[in-house]
């Protein structure tokens, strides 16, 4: 179970950084009372965030999905919108299937393309597509919701497939 805490901390800590801080914490934690590893794993988490903010670790693995992923999923989402609002007495703001299909599209090459230059982008592109399908102006169908959070993890992708 400490396992877990220590991974979370793990994904927040600079690599350089890690081996020093975990294994601190390891040691500390066998003559402290059960639970103080996840709570100081979990305190931790935001400080070294922040530390790795200062110093210009996570702007590249932010920046690069929001320009590849979000800003062209929801710019397709705007365009919908605006055709729409064209069309007098619209019932419904389903979309058509090519214009869903379109947007899976781009959702995937920008994944990928995000996760080839920035490798540690892949979960914020992932959370990215999240928060596009949370706030999408119009009805998701189950289908695409599911295929787009699938194509947000081709930033996962392993560079060479053997």
């Amino acid at each position: 179970m400490n396992r877990v805490a220590l991974s979370l901390l793990a994904s927040a800590v600079a690599p350089a950084d890690r081996e020093a801080i975990l294994g601190d914490l390891e040691e500390e934690a066998a003559k402290q009372p059960r639970g103080w590893l996840w709570w100081q794993a979990l305190r931790s988490i935001v400080p070294a965030l922040r530390m790795r903010w200062r110093r210009g670790e996570l702007q590249e693995p932010i920046l690069v999905p929001v320009l590849l992923v979000m800003v062209p999923f929801r710019a397709l989402d705007l365009l919908w919108t605006y055709v729409l609002s064209g069309v007098p007495l619209r019932a419904s703001a389903e979309r058509p299937i090519e214009f869903l299909v379109a947007s899976l599209v781009v959702l995937a090459l920008g994944s990928y393309v995000s996760g080839r230059l920035a490798p540690a982008a892949g979960m914020v592109s992932f959370a990215l597509t999240v928060l596009c399908l949370a706030t999408d102006s119009g009805p998701v169908p189950v289908w695409y919701a599911t295929l787009a959070l699938a194509a947000s993890l081709t930033a996962n992708l392993p560079r060479r497939i053997a």
